[in-house]
């Protein structure tokens, strides 16, 4: 397990930086299931929806970063990017 969601987390970021942020979502959604309380791909995930235009998911995303770590400058920072 703990493998699969290295190679899954290698992959999105391989594919972020690519510009394939289709593929990258669902790499990041593979370790969003297995650990949904993981604020680096929550984070990771809002980032793809972002730039994928789901602008609602990426506002759940981020909203789950901050009701584990309200003080997060990231999460909140993207927050008023997509409210703007």
């Amino acid at each position: 397990p703990y493998t699969t969601l290295f190679r899954s987390n290698m992959l999105g970021q391989l594919y972020y930086k690519l510009e394939d942020y289709k593929a990258a979502r669902t790499q990041f959604v593979i370790i969003h299931t297995a650990s949904p309380n993981n604020i680096n791909n929550l984070l990771n995930l809002a980032k793809c929806n972002i730039k994928l235009g789901d602008t609602e998911e990426a506002r759940i995303n981020l909203n789950d970063v901050l009701n584990i770590f309200p003080e997060n400058e990231e999460a909140n920072d993207l927050i008023k990017e997509i409210n703007r």
